[in-house]
């Protein structure tokens, strides 16, 4: 099972997690700047960064005895971050 990530600016395809098997994955596109150029064009992106984080359990009575986890995947564009995203789940 994957997501279509396609609110950057390159559509990514990402597999679920390998833990949880969940499909709630953040991906944020690290800019030079995050404030407008003059020519009304955007900053180039230095990093892009895949963030997941585990629910936590709770147990009969309640309790959440595990922390969740979270996982956070980071590359120098979309490719190389969905790559490495992508081979961490297999």
């Amino acid at each position: 099972m994957e997501v279509i990530v396609t609110d950057t600016e390159v559509p990514m395809k990402l597999k679920c997690c390998p833990f949880c098997g969940g499909l709630n994955i953040d991906v944020r596109e690290n800019r030079t700047n995050n404030t407008p150029r003059m020519d009304g064009k955007r900053w180039p992106i230095f990093t892009v960064q895949i963030d997941h984080h585990c629910a936590r359990g709770v147990d009969v009575n309640g309790n959440y005895p595990v922390l969740a986890s979270a996982i956070h995947i980071r590359g120098r564009d979309h490719k190389s971050a969905e790559a490495a995203w992508n081979k961490r789940t297999t």
